[in-house]
């Protein structure tokens, strides 16, 4: 056993760093009520009551609400209130580009 080379942990570059401190950010400003609502006066995207009912589930998934919802609101938070600039780039446009597929369905 003493031979054996202990397993080395992922080097945290600076590129990491900062998609780690995004994703947290996004995770914090998503519970933020205020910035939600900020979100949903300058977009028009609306939060919606959760489903009463399994019809109305399945309505809210195949017309993926919540997943706009979520996508509208990753893409404005990060160009309004963390800087565009400062988005991991090529998450972000990963991100963006899933959004944009969303949104032409």
């Amino acid at each position: 056993m003493a031979d054996q080379i202990a397993p080395q942990p992922e080097t945290l570059t600076l590129e990491k760093f900062y998609e780690i401190a995004w994703i947290d950010f996004i995770h914090w400003a998503i519970g933020f009520d205020e910035l939600r609502e900020e979100f949903e006066k300058a977009t028009g995207h609306f939060d919606m009551p959760p489903p009463k009912n399994a019809i109305e589930m399945m309505i809210d998934e195949a017309c993926e609400v919540k997943e706009k919802y979520l996508k509208a609101f990753v893409v404005w938070v990060t160009e309004n209130c963390w800087g565009i600039d400062e988005a991991p780039k090529d998450l972000f446009e990963k991100f963006k580009g899933r959004m944009e597929a969303l949104e032409r369905k």
